[in-house]
């Protein structure tokens, strides 16, 4: 069903022009009627109607010039169906070469009008195709014509159909230039890949082949090459049965000549890079052979210190203890022993250096009682601090007992450190040791110790790491000793902080926190043992465990311990088969054991890590820790926790507690509840 239409009739018969209105009145168009050809062209400028009915045999001049001064009026593209009498047919043929849409062939008894809405109809439509088809052209050509890419059009048979300005840019072609030519004539010959008989582009393909390629050489018309890369798409031309393609292309050279820059430039780096790598190895074993060395000698000077001191200090108590010494004696015999005891701390303190240096420090973590702890330094301390007539204050902000888990030794050596050297720089006044266990951002250890003396300036306070080792150098002048550097090394190899408040002329508190673990004290006032851990606490989710572990023993071990206390446990004995439980069965926690053959603990915590929920599991890793740099290595592969080799029993409870956040039911406990 046409829309409805404006019709201009160009027909001298007013007979005629009234068939013709009642006819495409009842067709819903409108109508303009012209008596002669010249008011027909007058109309046709001024109404611009959608189409045109044109008598052929007019009074002014015929159709087929009516037709052709049409034509030539600007911005007038109108269809035209020509009217013509019986036995015209032949001029209707010549009007249809001259422009006109259609033709109908008037009869007397009027029936051609019964054809006039059909054939408007069909001849407006044509003529609406033609026209979306020209503006789909325009636009086309326009949209080819900014691409920067050449494209070309390539039949079946290698022929260029069309090119896009771009193509006819880039090949030195004038407008038009390529089309007819053959696709074979542009490829540079460069060996026989290059040939058109093996190329690419003449062999046979589907209707949705696709085509890249950055090894073509392409010719320009003056006989130059250039490199270029192409992307061609099949196409198939339905009407004649024939395929081909298109193919859009790209001028590489500059791009190859940056990559060939940017290829050198990273040759030259690498090996300045392998250079400089060979020169800081070097250095690096230079530094460590020194270190080795120096270590060594430190080691070895101070053994072979101790036991001569040892035996002066023997023999200088035996000597003090002789009934026949005089008081005289006895008085410059203390003064031997008590140098003898100064330096020997003194070598003791190097030796404590030496082996904090070379790593080879080991934390040992149990409970323990941490005011038998205070209590034991304070006696110590005690002894100098009354003999300079210094009061000793212990001040512990804990409920006794306290019982926390950590490295003991450790701890009592920074209190002894620090406390020692508070004594031995303050001249009057006190010392005071402070004690306190914190839980606010994770359970550590608080020290404190604050004593009157000399201070310290507030420059020498700016950088805490400078500074102490300002005051190591400055010794004696500054209220500062040995004791402090091997104190802080303490605390920062246990993974606490230290530092210090001061003010000139009145004193300096130093402050040392230190991570640590509160255990819950047992009905005998001693610290609940893992060991004798009988259940979880009522109530507790009965989670999901996965124990991949490489060792038999271990995994039977770890698996009897999570029976023993209601968890549900499956093992894996390599990392590829901990990958495969995790994603089956999703458990809560993965004891990782670090070794395990084909894929270590250390890549498969990585792996889970990336997988769907793998950020949402625990995951505790169970290795034999050599450094600080295995320790460090293992937690940056997204471990939440770390138990070492060889472990106790205690060791995994206390883990799970931390990392589920569950509380035990103990033995003793549970005896009592019976």
């Amino acid at each position: 069903m046409v829309d409805a239409l404006t019709i201009l009739a160009v027909d001298d018969s007013e007979v005629d022009q009234h068939l013709y209105s009642r006819t495409l009145k009842a067709a819903g168009h409108a109508l303009v009627a012209a008596l002669n050809a010249e008011e027909g062209l007058a109309k046709a400028g001024l109404v611009k109607p959608d189409l045109i009915l044109l008598d052929y045999n007019l009074p002014d001049y015929d159709g087929l010039a009516f037709l052709e001064r049409l034509a030539r009026l600007p911005g007038v593209q109108i269809p035209v169906v020509m009217l013509t009498g019986a036995g015209d047919e032949s001029v209707a043929v010549e009007a249809m070469k001259a422009g006109a849409g259609d033709y109908l062939v008037k009869d007397t008894a009027g029936n051609y009008l019964h054809d006039l809405p059909r054939v408007i109809g069909r001849v407006h439509a044509s003529f609406e195709e033609r026209n979306r088809v020209r503006r789909l052209n325009a636009l086309n050509s326009a949209i080819l014509g900014t691409v920067a890419d050449g494209i070309l059009g390539i039949g079946g048979e290698g022929s260029i159909l069309f090119a896009n300005p771009a193509a006819e840019r880039m090949l030195l072609s004038s407008a038009g230039g390529l089309v007819g030519r053959h696709l074979g004539e542009l490829l540079c010959q460069t060996g026989p890949q290059d040939a058109w008989e093996s190329h690419p582009l003449r062999q046979p393909h589907g209707g949705s082949a696709t085509l890249s390629r950055e090894s073509d050489f392409l010719q320009r018309c003056n006989g130059s090459c250039f490199p270029a890369a192409y992307n061609a798409s099949a196409l198939d031309f339905e009407e004649s049965g024939h395929s081909g393609w298109v193919l859009a292309f790209q001028d590489i050279t500059e791009r190859r000549a940056a990559e060939e820059q940017l290829r050198r430039h990273k040759e030259q780096l690498e090996v300045m890079v392998q250079e400089r790598t060979v020169d800081l190895l070097l250095a690096r074993d230079a530094a460590e052979a020194a270190n080795k060395a120096k270590s060594a000698f430190l080691t070895k000077l101070s053994q072979q210190l101790r036991t001569p001191l040892n035996d002066v200090l023997r023999f200088s108590g035996m000597l003090s203890d002789d009934p026949l010494a005089t008081e005289k004696q006895r008085e410059r015999l203390g003064v031997i022993q008590s140098s003898g005891e100064n330096l020997l701390k003194l070598v003791n303190n190097i030796s404590e250096i030496t082996r904090i240096e070379a790593e080879r420090l080991k934390v040992e973590i149990a409970p323990f009682d941490l005011g038998d702890l205070v209590r034991e330094v304070t006696d110590t301390i005690l002894p100098r601090a009354s003999e300079k007539g210094l009061q000793l204050v212990v001040d512990c902000l804990f409920a006794a007992p306290c019982y926390i888990r950590a490295d003991r030794e450790r701890l009592r050596q920074i209190m002894t450190h620090l406390a020692d050297d508070a004594v031995k720089f303050t001249k009057t006044g006190n010392v005071i040791i402070r004690a306190a266990v914190k839980r606010d951002g994770g359970p550590h250890l608080l020290l404190e110790v604050e004593y009157t003396g000399p201070g310290i300036s507030p420059e020498d306070q700016k950088s805490p790491s400078q500074t102490f080792a300002r005051l190591c150098e400055a010794g004696a002048q500054t209220g500062a000793g040995l004791g402090l550097a091997i104190a802080r090394q303490f605390v920062e190899f246990m993974g606490g902080t230290i530092g210090l408040t001061s003010e000139p002329g009145r004193g300096s508190v130093f402050r040392a926190e230190v991570p640590v673990e509160v255990v819950e004290a047992s009905a005998e006032g001693h610290p609940a043992e893992a060991g004798e851990v009988a259940g979880l606490v009522p109530g507790t989710p009965r989670y999901r465990i996965l124990i991949a572990e490489g060792e038999p023993e271990n995994r039977l071990l770890l698996r009897q311990m999570m029976d023993r206390v209601g968890f549900e446990a499956k093992t894996a004995e390599s990392g590829e088969e901990c990958v495969k439980l995790f994603l089956e069965w999703r458990p809560h926690l993965i004891w990782m054991d670090r070794h395990m053959p084909a894929m270590d603990g250390v890549e498969t915590a990585r792996c889970i890590r990336m997988l769907p929920a793998g950020r949402e599991v625990k995951i505790v890793a169970v290795a034999a820790v050599k450094s600080k740099h295995d320790r460090q290595e293992i937690l940056d592969a997204g471990m939440d926790d770390l138990v070492c080799k060889p472990y106790r029993l205690d060791e995994i409870y206390a883990a799970l507690a931390r990392q589920l956040d569950v509380k035990y039911i103990y033995k003793t406990t549970a005896a009592k509840a019976l």
